[in-house]
C-alpha cells in the first residue's frame, strides 16, 4: 500500500489515470473512500490522487493538536513527493476547507478549485452537532453506530426515504477496514472549531466552483453564500440535497466536475 512520510506523518494515498491531476480531499468522519462513487469515473480522464488526511482512515494520528493549515502541508507536501507541480483540487466540506488554504498560500499550484458543501468556518449549531459526535465517539458507541445517527445532518429528508440505500450505505460503513478513531476525530474537529477563511478568502486566485445543497443542515444555505459573496472567480451549482451532494447525486455530482475541470480545453 503507498505511503508518504511527510512532516513527520504517514499519509496514505491513492493515485489512477493519466491526464492533468485531481487531488481529493475528505470530509470529517471519512477517509479516501468518501470519493469512490466518482473516482473510477474521473481516472477515466484525469490523474486522480486521493488520500486520508493525518488523523483519518489509514494515516497516522498525531500525538499534539494541529490546525487546517497542518493539513494542507500535508497535502502539498505529499504532491511535492509525487512531483505534481499543478492540480485541481476538489474538497467535501472540511475538505473543502484544506483546497480553501492551499489555494490561499499556493497559489501557484493550484488550477481549479471545486469547494462541495463547504465554508468560511463552521456554525454555532454545527459545532454542537460535532461536539455531541466527540462525546459519543468517547463512550461505548461504535463508528457505524455514530454514523447512523449523524445520518439526518447528512442527508436529505427525501434521500433517507430511499432505505435500501441507506441500508447499503450503513452496510459500506460498518465494513470499513480503517474506520475513524476517537483520537483522530477529536483532533480533526479541534482544527476545524479553529478555522475561519473569512478575513482571506477573497484573495483567493483559483476559478472556483461551489456546490451547495439547498438541504444542508451541516451547512446552512446563508453560510454557503457568505463563502461566494467572499470569492472573486466564482461559478454555483445547486443541489436539491444534503451535505453529502455527490452521494445523493452522484451522476449530476460528476457531469458539473466534468464540465467544470475541462471547460477551457473544449474553447
Amino acid at each position: 500500500m503507498p505511503f508518504a512520510e511527510v512532516n513527520t506523518q504517514k499519509i496514505f494515498y491513492e493515485i489512477e489515470g493519466d491526464g492533468e491531476t485531481i487531488v481529493l480531499i475528505h470530509d470529517l468522519l471519512e477517509d479516501h473512500l468518501h470519493w469512490k462513487s466518482i473516482q473510477k469515473e474521473l481516472s477515466k480522464e484525469f490523474r486522480v490522487l486521493t488520500l486520508d488526511l493525518r488523523g483519518a482512515g489509514q494515516s497516522s494520528i498525531p500525538k499534539e493538536e494541529f490546525t487546517v493549515e497542518d493539513m494542507a502541508k500535508d497535502v502539498l507536501a505529499l504532491t511535492d513527493h509525487l512531483k505534481i507541480e499543478k492540480f485541481h483540487l476538489i474538497g467535501d466540506s472540511l475538505g473543502g476547507c484544506v483546497a480553501q488554504m492551499i489555494a490561499y498560500k499556493h497559489p501557484e499550484s493550484v488550477l481549479k478549485m471545486i469547494l462541495s458543501n463547504s465554508y468560511l468556518k463552521i456554525s454555532n449549531s454545527t459545532t454542537w452537532f460535532l461536539e455531541t459526535l466527540d462525546d459519543l465517539f468517547k463512550s461505548s458507541l461504535s463508528y457505524s453506530e455514530i454514523y447512523k445517527l449523524a445520518l439526518p445532518w447528512f442527508f436529505s429528508s427525501w434521500f433517507l426515504e430511499f432505505e435500501e440505500a441507506i441500508k447499503d450505505l450503513l452496510k459500506e460503513i460498518k465494513n470499513r477496514k480503517y474506520p475513524t478513531k476517537s483520537k483522530g476525530f477529536h483532533l480533526i474537529f479541534e482544527a476545524l472549531k479553529k478555522f475561519d477563511s473569512t478575513r482571506w478568502v477573497s484573495k483567493i486566485k483559483a476559478e472556483t466552483l461551489l456546490i451547495i445543497g439547498e438541504e444542508d443542515l451541516f451547512c446552512l444555505f446563508k453560510e454557503s453564500r457568505a463563502l461566494l459573496t467572499k470569492l472573486k472567480e466564482h461559478k454555483v451549482e445547486l443541489f436539491s440535497g444534503g451535505h453529502k451532494s455527490k452521494l445523493e447525486s452522484p451522476t449530476r455530482y460528476l457531469e458539473i466536475t466534468k464540465s467544470f475541470l475541462k471547460k477551457d480545453e473544449e474553447l
